[in-house]
């Protein structure tokens, strides 16, 4: 059986919660817990041309049972991070935008203030070419964007797909 994301998102919460401590508080069980739910069940080594066999021989010795849960968080950051997958977030939180660190976006406007100095200047732009002002989509805690229009044209900004009921999308 291969994942879902549904599955994957899942798997990973049990996995943050394992190692920051709500659950078995075994740095090495949780490391070897993690790897082999990953190697039996994630679809995509080959298309990802990731050998995950090598990332157990790169990372297993770096886990003993001093390893800090903050520690063992890198850890499965590092391992899953050639994955390059969107919908593998490791946090402590569960907060993080699943593709966020794999956008082209967010490598050139990599902090808050510069993500919010080119929406600003969008809306800026938009605005002296006759454009009305934004409205944001209803999708509460994400800014997942929202749209305004021209007598002409139409200007949808989409910043995720997170957070709205694909109804309210649709209104």
């Amino acid at each position: 059986m291969k994942f879902s994301a549904t599955l994957v998102l899942f798997m990973l919460l049990w996995l943050t919660a394992a190692a920051g401590g709500i659950g078995k508080d075994d740095p090495e069980y949780n490391f070897e817990t993690f790897w082999k739910l990953f190697d039996k069940h994630y679809a995509h080594f080959e298309t990802r041309q990731v050998q995950w066999k090598q990332q157990y021989d790169t990372y297993r010795p770096k886990v003993n049972p001093g390893t800090t849960h903050d520690q063992l968080l890198r850890i499965f950051n590092e391992m899953t991070s050639p994955l390059k997958d969107g919908h593998v977030v490791i946090s402590p939180t569960g907060d993080l935008p699943a593709s966020a660190k794999y956008s082209p976006f967010f490598k050139e406007f990599p902090t808050t203030e510069l993500q919010a100095q080119f929406r600003q200047v969008t809306l800026d732009f938009l605005s002296e070419n006759g454009f009305g002002q934004m409205k944001k989509f209803k999708s509460e805690p994400y800014n997942i964007g929202g749209y305004c229009r021209s007598a002409d044209f139409g200007y949808l900004q989409l910043n995720g797909f997170g957070g709205m009921s694909l109804e309210e999308f649709g209104r």
